[in-house]
């Protein structure tokens, strides 16, 4: 049986390319978080259990974390109330009227 981990088995199924993108997704979203994932720091939460409590899947939490997702005007304001923030301290508002983590 094989002891290593799930997520190496799928990074070396992968290859160096998504393994690269990955890493590079990472390092960014440590060297210019959004206000939104420094909030979340701030309460010292982790992403699934924000994700849990906000009823979102992981990955969705954290593409909207990212910048990568936009949200709803209603979804937003339910994060921003979990977080104790005003919507517009964290989300900014795009012209198709969903909401962009900043």
């Amino acid at each position: 049986m094989n002891e290593e981990p799930n997520n190496i088995l799928v990074s070396a199924n992968r290859g160096a390319a998504w393994k690269k993108k990955l890493l590079t997704g990472r390092l960014s979203a440590q060297m210019n978080p959004t206000k939104l994932r420094l909030a979340r720091v701030d309460k010292s939460i982790s992403q699934r259990v924000t994700s849990k409590k906000l009823k979102l899947s992981m990955a969705t939490y954290t593409a909207i974390e990212r910048s990568r997702r936009l949200v709803s005007k209603e979804r937003a304001h339910i994060i921003s109330n979990f977080f104790g923030k005003q919507l517009g301290s964290i989300f900014e508002r795009q012209e198709s009227g969903k909401y962009l983590a900043i």
